[in-house]
């Protein structure tokens, strides 16, 4: 079962991305979460960091990192998103919950 709703903000400052959000009503307990990076928007795509996670079926999502050219380049294409993982969720992964980083216009 997919579900649940949640919430992020991204910050570019030069290289350094920092990442925060929130998730609730998730159908399972929250394990894990990654950055991704899609070949566009709303493709699933390889990891490029993980992310702390805290909560259960509610909580929170922290990260920070250091991005490449190409990476800067993907996150202001709409190419990078937040996968959450879950106790259970979708094959292969256990993936629960996605958000992509859209830039704002």
């Amino acid at each position: 079962q997919v579900g649940g709703e949640g919430a992020m903000t991204a910050r570019l400052s030069r290289s350094q991305l920092q990442i925060s959000g929130t998730f609730s009503d998730l159908p399972a307990a929250a394990v894990s979460a990654s950055l991704r990076e899609g070949a566009a928007t709303g493709a699933r795509g390889p990891v490029i960091a993980e992310l702390a996670v805290s909560g259960n079926t509610n909580g929170s999502i922290t990260g920070e990192l250091r991005l490449q050219r190409s990476q800067i380049a993907a996150l202001r294409e709409g190419r990078l998103y937040v996968q959450l993982h879950g106790e259970s969720g979708v094959e292969p992964d256990n993936a629960i919950l996605w958000g992509w980083l859209l830039p704002e216009d």
